[in-house]
């Protein structure tokens, strides 16, 4: 199992040295490191990480997920040392490792350049993974996947291609097979078409993976004709999972978007020059935190 992982903030390079030998002493991996002042204020990256040691009250630090620290840190070999590796290792790390999210994108015309948009503007999140549900034709994934594994800095792979889905990955669902979602995150190809008029199907996916995911689901319906996605936003509302919608405003086609608008009160129209950020906000919302 990887180690769980832990960000340092301290007011002098001492104590984060410290910090460091610490977090290494009590099993964690440093995934980030600061020296902070009164003007230090969070980036993306910082909101990846669940569990953070920290040595000053900075209004901005305080926003992470938590801070276990009260302080100073003792040096190495000091009794005072001792007692902070006891201390965290009593932490629930189950909440410091990561726990996969499924944020479904669901598309038809006008999907692509949003979806290579966001992922141009997105930093991988280890602990969430993207579904990209694009009406298309069969065989058109593998331009996407090509398409979308350029713009950004995230993996694209082929549903069809695995047999469980993880975290920081891309997966584009292919036209040809139908897919079913089972427990643990498993899927399995089956001879069964898609039902409906479309490609893979928005509808089929979106409810049967919302079901699975429950509240660890996030649903953007983006730019696309009319003729999905009602009934799988039903669904997906009464699994618990976060709908969104693309701003109907900036779309190419504003068919699909409208019609899940018609049948549930959706949670927020999003600019695509702003999906990114809160994609991030909403992953960081709902990651355990650690807990002494």
């Amino acid at each position: 199992m990887d180690k769980p992982l832990i960000g340092l903030l301290a007011n002098d390079l001492l104590a984060l040295s410290n910090q460091r030998a610490i977090a290494k002493a009590s099993g964690f991996k440093v995934a980030f490191s600061a020296h902070i002042d009164d003007d230090w204020t969070p980036n993306d990256n910082h909101k990846e990480v669940a569990c953070w040691l920290h040595g000053r009250a900075n209004e901005d630090a305080t926003s992470l997920a938590v801070l276990v620290s009260d302080g100073q840190l003792p040096s190495l070999n000091t009794r005072g040392f001792d007692n902070w590796v006891s201390r965290l290792k009593q932490l629930d790390q189950h909440g410091c490792q990561s726990l996969t999210k499924l944020i479904i994108l669901a598309a038809s015309t006008g999907g692509p350049q949003v979806i290579g948009q966001l992922l141009a503007q997105l930093p991988v999140i280890e602990d969430a993974a993207l579904l990209v549900v694009q009406h298309q034709s069969v065989g058109a994934e593998r331009s996407m996947i090509d398409q979308f594994s350029k713009q950004g800095r995230w993996p694209v792979v082929a549903v069809q291609s695995v047999s469980q889905l993880a975290g920081g990955y891309v997966y584009v669902l292919s036209a040809e097979d139908k897919v079913t979602f089972g427990s643990n995150l498993t899927l399995a190809r089956s001879s069964t078409p898609w039902s409906g008029k479309f490609a893979p199907s928005i509808d089929h996916v979106v409810g049967s993976v919302t079901k699975r995911f429950r509240g660890q689901s996030l649903v953007i319906y983006l730019s696309g004709l009319s003729g999905e996605g009602p009934s799988g936003a039903r669904l997906a509302q009464g699994a618990g999972a976060t709908i969104w919608v693309q701003d109907p405003a900036s779309a190419v086609a504003d068919g699909m978007i409208n019609d899940v608008k018609a049948v549930i009160n959706v949670e927020a129209q999003i600019h695509p020059n702003d999906i990114a950020d809160a994609v991030i906000n909403w992953t960081v919302e709902r990651r355990p935190q650690c807990r002494l």
